[in-house]
């Protein structure tokens, strides 16, 4: 690619194409942020998580597959109310103050007002306060883990980072303590001016009742009070300021971030939120009309030149809080002349820079568009778009059937507390279904069917247990969770049939799941995060999905695996029954101290499985050993199988029933082989010795 053949219009088309293929398009960025604030509203719904916010480059699609970008998770924690001043100390809650004595620019110690002592026993004062001079007692980094540790929520690794949930999918996040107030920091940029209109007026009012965060961070630069500084953080004002930006904006800092990836001496000194905060301030000094396609290397260098200055004069402001100097104490005198020399190489180079960039095949891209043009081709322009959508939604499925689906009561031992936590919860989804707005709507439309189906399994179970013949209001819930996948709710429905002695309805049931799972379209979802890990997207998946016009779609291309909790022990067939983990003591009926006291079985395999206990009763000898071919077939070839050691033990204990036990032991040894421990094949395999 030469200048001579190509101008800076040509060349700025030529990359911002190469843009939209890897993900980068208009379209794409908006579905995306979509499904972010979709999958941050279902995890919601739970009341434990009721304050947390996605962050960063994946939420807002200012990232590539080759990035690697991490899901950055905010959880707020509310066992303390920050204020900035005096003014605003409530009675009776317990007040942090924000106090800037001392503390470095952008940064705060938190002070505990003696008028809301003493704290609560469980919380260690002593351990987690520090008195500084005068007596003030300020509040240590450490707080964010005992408080973790009052609420029962695991943690690892550095200052706050937590892992959400017990039974699907893992998330790093970092835990804060948010402030209702504006910070008094960023109170100047809220009046100042800008050339282009950006942000509007609106937008900083927005901003200002977003109030601020403060996170467990010291400084680089204020020596001696590690652990007592906390930064004071914009996150959410910086999300709205990120979401009202065009798509234009965003392919400048994606480019800003490839290159930094691409040299050496940038990725280890300059960060991404240098770029962002570059970016920020690039927009608010330029006209709306400078930001064009055609005019892409010329925005880029624009963004660069601000970072260059920044590195220049050792004084990278944060755009809205401008005393807070994101180079203090990061960068040397050798390390600022080696960032220096690497920028202004890029800068003129005129956008042929961007040609060395590896990540996602970058260069190489740009440089086949220049010579076959605009037009696609096979190798090059890989659909990354569909694949990134795909996995986005099955994010969404898999968080729903984390939050609900695998959940059970905190506190409670019967099947009536399983029941009503489960009627709560619902409750609680269609009270505010009507007033939501719309990410809630979404979220709640996706789980009342899960819910209802489940609410409608633990009362079977419950009837059974009091000896009360199933009633229509049982039945009623279980068909209004038939449409929450393609499978799980007819499953949950069948499997109250069989047991229910209802063999024709169960069969009915069956046959329709059997003839509306398309094994090449229909993609199984678990609420296990590593089963959930091991997942393939098929082609057919991704095309049906690309020709989704609502996010609740997902229904029919999704099945959820089949999760039976303790409380649905007397409406399950006894093979399922078995799998149950172990109590810890004899004669315990139900032991809720078991983290995952739950039964994951894939859809397919349940099907067979319930198939062919259907047809046995029934005495429909063909369609049995049909039934029992078809679960050989799918355990011996489904790539796709997540939960495959509760197939296997299934099997096992079939091939028992036919009185082959040899095979049937060398089902729970390959089962044993995948899962060692904590597997109820060595209690199958015992009984099968002792007969």
């Amino acid at each position: 690619m030469s200048h001579a053949s190509y101008s800076q219009e040509r060349v700025s088309l030529l990359i911002s194409d190469v843009l939209n293929d890897i993900g980068i398009s208009n379209e794409m960025v908006t579905k995306r942020r979509e499904l972010y604030l979709l999958k941050e509203s279902v995890l919601k719904q739970q009341e434990i998580w009721k304050h947390i916010y996605f962050f960063g480059s994946q939420t807002e699609v200012s990232t590539t597959p080759g990035l690697k970008s991490d899901e950055d998770l905010l959880f707020c924690l509310d066992s303390f109310d920050v204020i900035n001043d005096w003014a605003d100390w409530k009675q009776g809650a317990k007040n942090l103050l924000m106090v800037r004595d001392c503390a470095t620019p952008g940064y705060c110690f938190l002070q505990l007002l003696k008028e809301d002592l003493p704290l609560p026993a469980s919380f260690n004062q002593q351990a987690n306060f520090y008195t500084m001079d005068e007596n003030k007692i300020v509040l240590k980094q450490s707080a964010i883990t005992e408080v973790f540790r009052i609420l029962d929520i695991q943690q690892h690794g550095p200052a706050g980072m937590i892992t959400i949930g017990q039974s699907y999918r893992d998330r790093d996040a970092v835990g804060a303590f948010s402030c209702d107030q504006y910070p008094t920091e960023g109170i100047e940029w809220l009046h100042r001016s800008n050339i282009g209109g950006w942000p509007s007026p609106e937008l900083k009012a927005e901003c200002k009742q977003s109030g601020c965060l403060v996170v467990p961070v010291e400084s680089k630069i204020n020596h001696g009070f590690e652990e007592l500084e906390w930064r004071i953080s914009t996150s959410r004002a910086e999300r709205l300021l990120m979401f009202s930006l065009k798509n234009i904006h965003i392919k400048c800092y994606v480019l800003m971030k490839l290159l930094i990836k691409s040299y050496p001496a940038l990725n280890e000194k300059i960060s991404t939120f240098m770029c962002k905060t570059a970016l920020f301030h690039s927009v608010e000094r330029t006209h709306s009309d400078f930001w064009r396609e055609n005019n892409l290397v010329f925005c880029l260098n624009h963004a660069l030149r601000l970072l260059y200055n920044f590195v220049f004069y050792r004084n990278c402001p944060h755009f809205m809080v401008s005393v807070n100097n994101l180079l203090a104490g990061r960068i040397s005198a050798y390390d600022r002349e080696s960032i220096l020399e690497v920028l202004q190489h890029v800068l003129n180079s005129g956008g042929k820079a961007l040609l060395e960039v590896r990540t996602d095949n970058f260069g190489e891209r740009i440089q086949m568009k220049a010579d076959r043009g605009l037009v696609a081709f096979p190798y090059y322009k890989i659909d990354m778009n569909s694949t990134i959508l795909s996995t986005e939604y099955l994010n969404i499925s898999h968080s729903v059937l984390g939050t609900f689906g695998a959940s059970r009561p905190t506190n409670g031992n019967t099947i009536s507390d399983d029941i009503r936590h489960a009627v709560r919860f619902y409750s609680k989804c269609l009270q505010h279904y009507p007033h939501s707005w719309s990410y809630e709507q979404q979220a709640h439309k996706c789980m009342i069917p899960l819910m209802c189906s489940v609410i409608g399994s633990l009362l079977a179970s419950y009837n059974v247990t009091i000896n009360k013949p199933l009633t229509r209001v049982v039945f009623d819930w279980l068909e209004k969770g038939l449409k929450s996948d393609v499978s799980s709710g007819f499953l949950r429905l069948a499997t109250v049939c069989y047991s229910s002695g209802e063999l024709d309805g169960a069969e009915l049931v069956l046959r329709h799941v059997d003839c509306h799972y398309d094994r090449n379209i229909v993609t199984p979802v678990s609420p296990d995060s590593k089963a959930f890990a091991k997942l393939t997207i098929s082609e057919e998946f991704r095309n049906a999905v690309d020709q989704m016009q609502q996010v609740s779609d997902i229904r029919h291309f999704v099945s959820y695996c089949v999760v039976f909790r303790r409380g649905e022990y007397h409406i399950v067939p006894q093979e399922i029954q078995r799998e149950f983990p172990q109590p810890f003591h004899e004669g315990c009926q139900f032991d809720y101290v078991l983290i995952n006291d739950v039964v994951i079985v894939d859809s397919l395999t349940y099907l067979y499985f319930l198939q062919y206990k259907t047809y046995w009763r029934l005495g429909n000898r063909d369609a049995q050993n049909r039934a029992l071919a078809s679960l050989q077939q799918c355990i011996r070839t489904n790539a796709t199988l997540l939960h495959k050691t509760t197939s296997l033990n299934l099997l096992g204990q079939i091939l028992e029933q036919e009185n082959r036990p040899d095979e049937a032991y060398n089902y729970y040894e390959r089962s044993l082989q995948i899962r060692p421990r904590g597997n109820p094949a060595t209690s199958h395999i015992s009984r099968l010795l002792e007969t």
